[in-house]
C-alpha cells in the first residue's frame, strides 16, 4: 500500500472507529450516496490531470504528454499546480480561503486523487494550510463514475470556480465521448427546455474554435472571451444553412471569425453580411491604400468557369477566401500576444483592414438605424457627434502615430462641414416649403 492510501486508510479507519456519520451526499450511479468526511495534509494529495478546469490549458502545453504519460510524477504535479494557480478566480479563492476558511469538501478516490476541490487544494497549499477535509469515494468507482460526478458538480454550489467557456464546452464534449447521449448531456446540464437543441448548439461552437485551431495553433483560452460573437455566428449560420444557402453560409462564417480577430466588437461583427468584404470592405480601401486592397484581393479564390456561367452570360463575382486571409493573419508571431492572442495594436496592413472594417461595419449600423421605423433623426446626429467629440479629445495621441496624415484628416473635417451645410440649407428649404 503506498504511503498516500495508508495514511488515507488510517484516517478513515478513525472515523468509522469514532462512529462519525458519513455526511458529504453524492449521486453515484442514479443513487444518492453518504460519504466519509477526513482531514488530511493537502500536500499527500494528487492533483488531476484530467480536471476538466484544465482542460485547454493542459491541451495547449507543450509538455502535455509527458503530464499525461507520468500524472503523478513530481514534475506533472507541479505543472498542474501552477496551472491552477494562473485560473482566473485563483486569487480571489485564496483571500476567500484564508479569510473564511473551507466551505465545503473536496472530493478524493482512495487513491488521493481529487476528484473535485484541485483549485482549492492548490490554493491551500500555497496559504501553507496543512489541512484540508475531503470526502473520500468508495474503493468501486471507475473513471467513467468520475465523469458523470464532475458533470453533476459543474451545475451544483459545490463548485468554487466557474468553468471558463471552452473547458465547460471540453468537458461536454468529453461527456459525449464516453457513450452518453445528448439527452442526457442536457440533464446533467440543468437544461430542462431545448435541452437537446442547446447541447447541439454548444458542440457547433466548439466545432468553430477547432476549424480555427486547425488554421495555426490557437490557445482555447483565446476564445474565452469571444464567446458572444461565436453565439452571433452560430445563429445566422444556421439560417443561411437550414435556406440552403450553404456558400453565403460559409462565407459568413469565415468573415466573421476573421473580422473578429481584427478586433471588431461584438456589434460591429454581427453588422456583417456574407458579401461584407466584397461589398463594403473593399470600396473603402482605394486611394493610397491600394496595397492594402491588394493583399485582401490576394486571397481572391481562383475563378472556375462553369455551366450557370454559360447559362446567364455571364461570370459570378469573385469573392475573397477570408479562410485564407484568417490563416496568413493568425500564422503571423509578431501579430500575436504572450497570451496567444491576435494584438489589440495592429500595425501595416492589418491595421488599415482593421480600421476601415470597423468603420464599415459603423456605416451598416447608423444605416439601419435610420431606416428603422422608430429612428430618430436627432439621434443619429447625437450618436455623430459624440464619436467625433470622441476623436477631438484622443487626437493629441492620434496625431502621434506615424500613420495619421494631417491633410488627408483636414480634408475630411472639411468634406463634413460642407454635408453639415447642406444638411442645414435642406431644413430651412423644407420649412419654407
Amino acid at each position: 500500500m503506498s504511503p498516500r492510501k495508508d495514511m488515507i486508510q488510517r484516517e478513515l479507519d478513525v472515523h468509522e472507529a469514532t462512529n462519525q456519520p458519513a455526511s458529504y451526499a453524492i449521486t453515484l450511479r442514479g443513487k444518492k450516496v453518504y460519504l466519509p468526511v477526513i482531514r488530511v495534509n493537502p500536500t499527500l494529495l494528487l492533483l488531476n490531470h484530467k480536471n476538466n478546469r484544465l482542460s485547454g490549458q493542459l491541451k495547449d502545453h507543450p509538455k502535455r504528454n509527458q503530464v499525461e504519460a507520468d500524472p503523478e510524477s513530481t514534475e506533472s504535479q507541479k505543472l498542474l499546480h501552477s496551472l491552477l494557480a494562473k485560473t482566473a478566480k485563483f486569487g480571489e479563492l485564496s483571500k476567500q480561503l484564508k479569510q473564511m476558511g473551507q466551505e465545503q469538501p473536496g472530493l478524493i478516490t482512495q487513491e488521493g486523487l481529487l476528484v473535485n476541490g484541485n483549485t482549492r487544494v492548490a490554493a491551500l497549499r500555497e496559504l501553507n494550510i496543512d489541512h484540508v477535509e475531503v470526502a473520500v469515494l468508495t474503493n468501486n468507482v471507475t473513471e467513467t463514475d468520475i465523469l458523470d460526478m464532475e458533470m453533476s458538480l459543474q451545475v451544483t454550489d459545490l463548485v468554487h470556480q466557474d468553468y471558463t467557456f471552452t473547458n465547460e464546452l471540453l468537458l461536454m464534449k468529453r461527456f459525449l465521448d464516453a457513450g452518453n447521449s445528448e439527452k442526457a448531456l442536457a440533464k446533467k446540464m440543468g437544461w430542462m427546455n431545448r435541452g437537446i437543441v442547446k447541447v447541439k448548439e454548444h458542440m457547433r461552437l466548439l466545432s468553430y474554435i477547432e476549424e480555427v485551431r486547425n488554421l495555426a495553433p490557437i490557445p482555447y483560452s483565446v476564445f474565452d472571451n469571444k464567446k458572444q460573437h461565436l453565439k452571433d455566428l452560430d445563429d445566422d449560420y444556421m439560417r443561411l444553412k437550414d435556406q440552403g444557402n450553404i456558400d453565403d453560409a460559409e462565407s459568413l462564417k469565415w468573415t466573421r471569425l476573421s473580422m473578429t480577430f481584427l478586433n471588431l466588437n461584438k456589434d460591429q461583427v454581427r453588422a456583417i453580411a456574407p458579401d461584407f468584404v466584397e461589398k463594403n470592405l473593399l470600396p473603402r480601401l482605394g486611394g493610397e491604400n491600394n496595397e492594402t486592397k491588394d493583399h485582401l484581393e490576394s486571397f481572391i479564390a481562383d475563378e472556375k468557369e462553369d455551366d450557370l456561367d454559360d447559362i446567364v452570360g455571364e461570370k459570378a463575382p469573385s469573392k475573397v477566401d477570408m479562410k485564407r486571409y484568417l490563416k496568413d493573419l493568425l500564422v503571423d508571431d509578431s501579430l500575436r500576444t504572450e497570451d496567444g492572442d491576435i494584438s489589440k495594436d495592429l500595425g501595416g496592413l492589418h491595421h488599415e483592414i482593421s480600421f476601415n472594417a470597423r468603420r464599415a461595419a459603423d456605416n451598416i449600423i447608423d444605416d439601419k438605424k435610420l431606416q428603422s421605423a422608430n429612428a430618430e433623426p436627432s439621434l443619429v446626429l447625437k450618436e455623430a457627434k459624440a464619436k467625433i467629440v470622441k476623436i477631438k479629445q484622443g487626437l493629441p495621441l492620434i496625431m502621434r502615430d506615424p500613420r495619421f496624415k494631417t491633410r488627408n484628416f483636414i480634408y475630411d473635417v472639411d468634406e463634413l462641414r460642407k454635408e453639415l451645410d447642406a444638411l442645414e440649407v435642406a431644413i430651412k428649404n423644407a420649412d419654407n416649403e
